[in-house]
C-alpha cells in the first residue's frame, strides 16, 4: 500500500473501531470512534490535531453523521446506547442508553434527519424516529 495512503492518527493505545466523513461549512471532517469509547473528530485537510475529543461511551461500536445535517453525529456502543452530538457546539442533542434493552449496537444508518436503523448482536433491527425539535434542542 502507498503510504500517503494511509493516515496516522496518533489516537494512543486506544484502536479505531469506527470512521465517518462529513462536510461542514468550508471543513471536510473525519470522525474517529475508539474502542475506549472516544469520539474524535479531525480537519482531514490538517490531520495534525483533533478539533474535538471527548468520552461519549464506554465502546463506540459505530457512528455515523447525518445527510443533511452534517453538523450532527450519531454513535453507538456496546452497552446499547446511542447519542447524537452537534460537533460544532460540541453538545449532546439527543441520548438513549438502552437503545436494544442490553444488547450491543453493531450498526447504525442514518435516514433523514430524525430517523435511523440500528442493528445488534441479537439480530435486531430496529428503526428509531425521534422528533426534529427534540434533537436540535
Amino acid at each position: 500500500m502507498d503510504p500517503s495512503n494511509q493516515l496516522d492518527l496518533k489516537i494512543g493505545l486506544d484502536g479505531i473501531s469506527c470512521t465517518d466523513f462529513a462536510t461542514v461549512g468550508d471543513k471536510i471532517l473525519l470522525a474517529v470512534g475508539t474502542c475506549n469509547g472516544r469520539i474524535r473528530i479531525f480537519d482531514y485537510v490538517d490531520r495534525t490535531k483533533a478539533l474535538l475529543q471527548k468520552r461519549w461511551h464506554k465502546t463506540i461500536r459505530c457512528l455515523s453523521f447525518f445527510p443533511k445535517t452534517q453538523n450532527l453525529l450519531i454513535s453507538a456502543s456496546s452497552q446499547s446506547g446511542l447519542k447524537v452530538h452537534d460537533v460544532i457546539s460540541e453538545k449532546q442533542t439527543w441520548a438513549c442508553f438502552q437503545a436494544h434493552e442490553k444488547s450491543p449496537i453493531s450498526s447504525v444508518l442514518v435516514l433523514e434527519h430524525g430517523q435511523w436503523v440500528t442493528g445488534d448482536e441479537n439480530g435486531i433491527i430496529k428503526v428509531i424516529r425521534c422528533l426534529l425539535y427534540t434533537l436540535l434542542t
